[in-house]
């Protein structure tokens, strides 16, 4: 089990003290001296960077391994539906069968973000 933490009344930062104490860094409710971002690129790249990240070879074949799983997720969805409409002829169970493959998604989805 790990200690409690300490307290704020015994917690003592004497170099940020002494520092926030000198005239060196301003006040941060100065509204005069918050400074702006600065853009991390002036200019628009050109499109070979599009897919730079290829030149990588791990993240090359994780890309195309990615690629063919949801290709092949795509392909089981759409053999599975058309599966349940041969079997059944039923419009409603194929509804079904569509809903119970994208609750997982509807649910863990929100999370993931």
């Amino acid at each position: 089990m790990a200690p409690p933490p300490p307290s704020a009344a015994n917690v003592s930062q004497p170099a940020i003290d002494s520092l926030a104490a000198s005239s060196r860094i301003p006040h941060a409710a100065d509204p005069d001296t918050v400074t702006q971002p600065i853009a991390v690129v002036n200019e628009r790249l050109p499109w070979r960077h599009t897919f730079i990240s290829l030149k990588v070879p791990n993240f090359r074949i994780f890309a195309v391994g990615h690629f063919v799983a949801v290709i092949a997720l795509w392909m089981q969805r759409i053999a599975q539906d058309w599966l349940v409409l041969q079997l059944s002829g039923s419009v409603t169970a194929v509804g079904i069968t569509v809903a119970l493959q994208f609750t997982p998604s509807l649910f863990l989805g929100p999370g993931a973000a």
